[in-house]
């Protein structure tokens, strides 16, 4: 008995969707974005930029896709964060993140660069609502430094754990 496979080839686009920015708000919305934050879908883009404390090292742009906003090429390794929370008894706002780590780029960089203390800041562009209008907004939601960060192989996620800096 013989066994058929079939292999369609596809070749991936190397530039990604490319985004203006209009406005960009820090934490609070106002205006036309206050107003589309009202719709019950949205579609949003999140940015996550780090800059080691070391001079020399370029800042990094990553995303979960590449995307191109404000003319910044963002890198697609963001897999997934975990909210930003603040615990009772506690100053400061905590934030994690988790990176794509198959090829070891991360743990190269943590090897490269002391990311310890880096800063980090998340953002979210906002492109549109379940009716299609949409503002272009970029919101700045948090900034804080990198207080640790761990390289996991089994799931090939480079963790990294922040804190706004009021922690110590």
């Amino acid at each position: 008995k013989t066994y058929g496979c079939k292999v369609q080839l596809i070749e991936v686009a190397s530039v990604g969707p490319t985004y203006s920015v209009t406005a960009t708000v820090t934490r609070l919305p106002s205006g036309g974005l206050a107003t589309a934050l009202l719709s019950q879908a949205q579609l949003l883009i999140p940015l996550v930029k780090i800059q080691p404390k070391e001079s020399g090292y370029a800042t990094i742009y990553l995303s979960d896709r590449r995307v191109t906003v404000g003319g910044q090429l963002y890198q697609p390794r963001l897999v997934d964060w975990d909210g930003i929370s603040q615990t009772i008894g506690s100053a400061s706002d905590d934030a994690g993140f988790s990176f794509g780590n198959a090829d070891l780029v991360f743990t190269q960089l943590a090897n490269a660069v002391d990311l310890h203390r880096a800063s980090i800041e998340f953002s979210l562009l906002h492109l549109a609502t379940l009716d299609g209008s949409g503002t272009n907004t970029k919101i700045d939601l948090w900034a804080g430094e990198i207080v640790s960060w761990e390289d996991d192989e089994s799931s090939n996620d480079f963790r990294v754990r922040a804190s706004d800096g009021i922690y110590e």
